[in-house]
């Protein structure tokens, strides 16, 4: 199997399955619709069974003089191109798990007045109060706000069912490709890999004979005999919803950070969550637990490309030995993360269901370290991406760390149904604590 590194293969060819570049998709097919990716499925099952929609939320400030009618066509054109940001979903007469196929282009736009943050965060909220009706098109919302001068903010929020944070990554570089070509750039964008072909390649990854190995890889791993990592504290019913509370890891705490990552020659965000692992164990008494570790779905080369839900949360087996130097702790979580990150692909939450419970299973407790774009820009046009939720999974506590051009970001979301907020910023406050006297003494 090919994966990242070695020859560049094509953009639209993923491991010897090629993917049509235009052209309308088989008109039999489409009638009837497509199955799900196993994002999908996991999405769609979370959704169905906690009353809404997972949903991908994001702001972007946009400085320079922009014309608004140009970005809303960008916008327009993004949703015809792209055929899973028109996709619905029906499910058959007798069936629990839809079926997807194409719907018609738009973007549902909302008229928000100039200025003011607190209407910004009131449409944000309502995208994930409203309801969603999944088999009608558009669902894509959007909202465009001046907030002063060459100064305007884009709101976007649509289901996980059609998007991951790579995905709305690659959209606003599609937006901000097709704004410079408007002004004469040269910027066009790539062709398109058709997402219900590598849904298809997915499954088959989960199903064929070929690929069998990868499957034994994560059975091996005897999931059912190791306990989920406790949520310290937590009681009471879900609400389903998180709240977020920044770890604010600026200043000297950053900056002892990033020295003691060189000096390790490791990623930050394997040394937060190795402190992250440290926390629970010593407020949870486990030895050995599992995590949920987000992945971008993106290993195999010709997928960096691609748009769709790819990403997912994969068990990450955590082992913390109060012997073993921090510094060690650091070295084997990085070697954990990258073993499950190369077999991230073959992992079935219908087949690993035993070990995490009845019902849609899934993990309390979770750590997502994807990495936070850099600006985009495009002649006159600055695009920067200031605030992205993206609920790829269920969580009841959950770390978040993204590694990007203003550093490390971290921030720990909290079910409130689950854990009070003061209980939430007392971990927040012990964890900083921990990663102090970790940077200080590895």
């Amino acid at each position: 199997m090919r994966r990242e590194g070695g020859n560049p293969q094509p953009a639209t060819e993923v491991d010897g399955m090629i993917m049509r570049e235009e052209g309308p998709m088989d008109t039999a097919a489409e009638a009837q619709g497509f199955r799900l990716s196993p994002q999908q499925r996991r999405a769609w099952l979370l959704g169905r069974s906690g009353g809404r929609p997972l949903l991908a939320r994001l702001e972007v400030a946009i400085t320079g003089a922009l014309d608004a009618a140009t970005l809303r066509g960008a916008l327009h054109e993004a949703t015809a191109r792209l055929e899973i940001l028109r996709t619905v979903f029906h499910v058959p007469a007798g069936a629990e798990i839809p079926l997807q196929s194409i719907g018609g282009p738009g973007v549902a736009w909302e008229a928000l007045p100039d200025g003011g943050a607190g209407e910004r965060e009131a449409w944000w909220a309502a995208a994930a109060e409203d309801p969603w009706d999944l088999a009608a098109s558009p669902l894509v919302r959007a909202a465009l706000v001046r907030t002063g001068p060459d100064a305007h903010r884009l709101l976007l929020a649509l289901p996980t069912l059609l998007a991951d944070a790579a995905s709305l990554d690659l959209l606003v570089g599609e937006i901000a490709a097709a704004c410079a070509e408007h002004a004469g750039g040269p910027d066009t964008p790539p062709p398109e890999m058709h997402y219900v072909e590598i849904a298809g390649w997915q499954n088959e990854l989960l199903e064929g004979e070929q690929t069998a190995e990868g499957r034994n890889f994560w059975a091996e791993r005897r999931l059912s005999r190791i306990p989920a990592a406790a949520v310290p504290g937590g009681g009471g019913k879900a609400s389903g919803v998180l709240h977020g509370i920044d770890l604010a890891l600026g200043g000297e705490l950053a900056a002892r950070l990033a020295v003691q990552c060189g000096l390790l020659e490791v990623a930050p965000a394997s040394f937060l969550l190795a402190a992250w692992q440290v926390l629970l164990w010593r407020l949870g008494e486990q030895e050995r637990m599992l995590l949920g570790a987000g992945f971008d779905g993106r290993s195999y080369e010709g997928l960096e490309e691609a748009f769709g839900p790819l990403a997912r949360f994969v068990p990450l087996v955590a082992e913390v030995d109060g012997g073993v130097p921090f510094c060690d702790l650091v070295h084997r979580v990085e070697e954990s993360l990258a073993e499950a990150h190369g077999w991230q692909e073959f992992f079935d939450w219908g087949a690993a269901g035993a070990a995490v419970g009845a019902g849609v299973p899934f993990l309390p407790v979770g750590f997502d370290g994807t990495p936070w774009p850099a600006p985009r820009s495009t002649g006159a046009l600055t695009f920067e991406t200031v605030r992205r939720e993206v609920d790829l999974d269920r969580f009841h506590l959950l770390l978040r760390a993204s590694d990007g051009p203003g550093g490390l970001q971290a921030g720990l979301w909290y079910d409130p149904g689950v854990l009070a907020p003061w209980q939430a910023a007392r971990l927040a406050g012990q964890l900083r604590t921990l990663l102090g006297d970790a940077v200080r003494r590895p």
